[in-house]
């Protein structure tokens, strides 16, 4: 259960990062 939340915390944090940057890029375009 912990490994599980672990995993899902890390693909938040990337999909929150990847998402930040398509804000930045749409904003620089």
């Amino acid at each position: 259960m912990v490994r599980l939340a672990r995993e899902s915390l890390a693909f938040v944090s990337v999909a929150s990062f990847v998402w930040m940057v398509c804000q930045v890029a749409q904003l620089a375009a």
